[in-house]
């Protein structure tokens, strides 16, 4: 025989039904507090949500190591929400737990910023370049080895004298102590400055001087001295040309590490007349500089082998973001776990709403998420390395509101006689509750797939950082409505309509995913995020409450929250990685959207056989949850008999 343990339980003493229209139709004074609690947290989260996966490839770490980071750190976090919520239907302190999650949430998320970075370049072949003045002509490589090896250019000593051909393109004039290169984009247009990136970065040593009026021109001279001219003025304009190769000198640029191999023009051929030099017409201070390439049927002189270059500890920067990532990933999710809890036996006690309250944090979310894309864009306090630090700050500010404003959340519990390990089988015994956690993981799986790709794949399509911002926003907005109405809306549509409802919108947004070529065409998909999170939310938050036993309310939201934000995120970051390695972004959308729709229908389709076989045999999926109070059960009782396309089509 069990040992019965004292386990708080949260008080309930409902408002009279004559009161109820009253607190619905003006401020419900007692629910302040939390509006604004859920306000400063949620905003808080809506900085850090569109910037942590962009935060991870600013540090430098790549797709694959992005990847794993968002598979594993779910599984890391997993015991935290659980425990919290045993610690606190157990200890009665849910506001100090609170307050300590939220304190140490805000620290570890500002060590993220002090990550050391790496840069790692591409690989690449060595950079060739072709200089042309009045006079004379070269050659000008850069091997991958230089800065590591005695002498760089011995290496090719062998292959001199042996003709190779070379493509020339991207030309442009580059005069002695300037600090840009000219590249004239059209012969019809105005000279444009561009920077100086050629050979990979380094830069060349320069002078400031008016430049030649006349566009970069290449010319051929034969031995009589007539020379063949071509005007190279755009990229698109290219020359092939045969010529031998004769080892000049090695040159140090810029840096004294750098070494460059110099092969000076000899005989060339091009367009099959041999000519005896290459020279550019352009002032005496002056050169033309052209990007060069090797071609080649197979043998390859010059431009052999690829370099790779890594800036900082590419194994310290993993491994230090992901453990201290792993730390601050834990307090967000216990947070929201706790205060669901904490607002959902709130609502109850005073007859409020819950998605109303939710409405609140919202709308911060709106706020603050483009807010940051506009401080970043800005680059307000950004410096050096801590180009995202405005995502931390107004994170970290956000979070210590929240916790001096939860010391006046009027929350209390009070000790009752109850079997914890019976509580416990009662809440895992319910097959509907169950089903729900199911659910909650399938659609979480969804969720962390965009949460983790969508904005790579924004980025991919060159949209600014406040479009990133304002991709929340969207999907914020139109759910003010809804959630101001949610509690009518649930009970209208019921609990598991709402969920079936989310199974479709997704299948809409990862088709239109798909189709997307213009990043500001995402605004209207993400506005469908009203169901596949928001309204989602609400509608198994309330139906966990419903569902679960009385004293395990924290721990029942607790389960729901680790089923869609910790193993659905888990699932959902490794399965999309490895599908988007094989099959590319394109065809993993198109390939989720068929998923979800079928996985809706086949839910829809469960869900009505279950129904008339529980009306045949007059049993309830709820009676596992007959402790919670009757009020809430009540207004939820009737929500799964009314089907959605009622209310859709009474709206229309």
């Amino acid at each position: 025989m069990e040992n019965p343990q004292q386990v708080p339980v949260p008080i309930y003493n409902p408002v009279p039904k004559t009161r109820e229209r009253k607190n619905n139709e003006c401020v419900n004074r007692k629910l302040i507090v939390p509006k604004l609690l859920l306000m400063t947290f949620y905003g808080a989260l809506g900085c850090l949500l569109p910037f942590l996966t962009l935060h991870m490839k600013h540090l430098g770490l790549t797709h694959d190591e992005i990847t794993w980071i968002n598979s594993v750190l779910p599984l890391t976090s997993i015991w935290g929400p659980p425990l919290a919520g045993f610690l606190a239907d157990r200890s009665g302190r849910h506001k100090a737990i609170t307050i300590l999650a939220m304190l140490l949430a805000a620290l570890f998320h500002m060590l993220l910023l002090f990550v050391p970075p790496c840069d790692r370049v591409a690989p690449h072949p060595p950079p060739l370049q072709f200089w042309c003045n009045n006079e004379r002509s070269h050659l000008s490589l850069v091997p991958c080895d230089a800065p590591f090896f005695g002498n760089p250019c011995d290496k090719y000593s062998g292959h001199l004298r042996m003709l190779a051909n070379f493509r020339l393109d991207n030309c442009r004039y580059h005069c002695s102590n300037a600090t840009t290169a000219f590249l004239f984009d059209n012969p019809e247009d105005d000279m444009t400055m561009d920077s100086e990136d050629s050979l990979q970065g380094l830069q060349l040593p320069t002078i400031e001087q008016s430049l030649p009026a006349s566009l970069p021109m290449v010319c051929f001279v034969d031995a009589s001295g007539r020379q063949e001219c071509r005007t190279m003025a755009t990229s698109e304009h290219s020359l092939t040309f045969r010529r031998p190769l004769v080892l000049e000198d090695v040159t140090r640029v810029a840096d004294a590490r750098i070494q460059t191999c110099q092969f000076e023009q000899g005989e060339s051929t091009y367009e099959g007349s041999a000519f005896h030099n290459v020279v550019c017409p352009t002032d005496s201070q002056c050169s033309v500089v052209c990007d060069a390439a090797e071609q080649s049927n197979g043998t390859m002189f010059l431009q052999t082998g690829v370099c790779e270059s890594v800036e900082g500890n590419p194994q310290v920067t993993f491994w230090v973001y992901f453990v201290v990532r792993a730390l601050a990933d834990l307090f967000p999710t216990v947070l929201i776990s706790l205060l669901d809890a904490m607002v959902l036996t709130m609502v109850t006690q005073y007859n409020g709403d819950f998605g109303r309250q939710k409405m609140f944090g919202l709308v911060s979310v709106g706020i603050t998420a483009p807010l940051v894309g506009i401080l970043m864009d800005g680059r307000f306090g950004s410096y050096g390395n801590l180009k995202y630090g405005p995502v931390f700050y107004v994170f970290t500010a956000l979070m210590l509101v929240s916790a001096v404003i939860t010391l006046f959340l009027p929350f209390q519990v009070e000790l009752r006689t109850n079997s914890l390990l019976k509580s416990l089988s009662l809440l895992f015994r319910n097959g509907e509750l169950v089903v729900l956690f199911l659910i909650m993981f399938v659609l979480g799986s969804f969720w962390s797939y965009l949460e983790t790709f969508f904005y790579i794949y924004l980025e991919s399509l060159h949209a600014p950082k406040l479009l990133i911002g304002l991709t929340i926003t969207i999907g914020i907005v139109p759910s003010i409505p809804f959630l101001f109405k949610s509690e009518r809306i649930v009970n209208y549509c019921g609990h598991h309509h709402l969920l079936m409802l989310a199974f479709v919108m997704y299948c809409i947004r990862f088709l239109g995913f798909a189709y997307m070529r213009n990043p500001w065409w995402s605004m209207p998909l993400e506005v469908l995020e009203l169901f596949t999170l928001n309204m989602l939310q609400v509608a198994a938050s309330t139906l966990a409450f419903v569902l679960a036993p009385k004293s395990l309310v924290a721990t029942a939201q607790a389960f729901v929250f680790i089923a869609h934000f910790t193993f659905g995120r888990c699932v959902g970051a490794l399965v999309s990685g490895v599908l988007i390695d094989a099959y590319g972004m394109i065809k993993v959308f198109l390939g989720a959207s068929a998923v979800s729709g079928l996985l809706g229908a086949v839910y829809f389709i469960s869900y009505y056989c279950i129904r008339w076989r529980n009306k045949k045999t007059g049993r309830s999926s709820r009676q596992a949850g007959k402790q919670n109070n009757s009020q809430l059960t009540q207004h939820n009782a009737n929500g799964d008999q009314t089907a959605l396309i009622g209310l859709i089509y009474n709206i229309l």
